[in-house]
């Protein structure tokens, strides 16, 4: 719940951790660890994606942009990871 404000009870990172299957994977762009964004919703850095891979292809990516825009993509065959 929030209070009536709208804003976040606390300003502190929400991290979300789930084991998979092994024949997935995530990697980051840019070497990064995670993705953080500002209290304004805005990426903190600049522009990143987390590709998405099954039994070593690339079957997707999240690309969040500076601004906060969140998109998907999906190569048209698989790539190798």
């Amino acid at each position: 719940a929030t209070p009536s404000s709208g804003e976040p009870r606390s300003a502190g990172p929400l991290l979300v951790q789930q084991h998979a299957r092994s024949r997935l994977s995530a990697w980051g762009s840019q070497a990064k660890p995670r993705l953080q964004f500002r209290p304004d919703g805005r990426l903190n850095g600049s522009n990143q994606s987390v590709i998405f891979c099954l039994d070593g292809a690339s079957q997707g990516k999240v690309v969040v942009s500076l601004s906060g825009r969140i998109r998907s993509e999906r190569p048209r065959r698989p790539v190798a990871c």
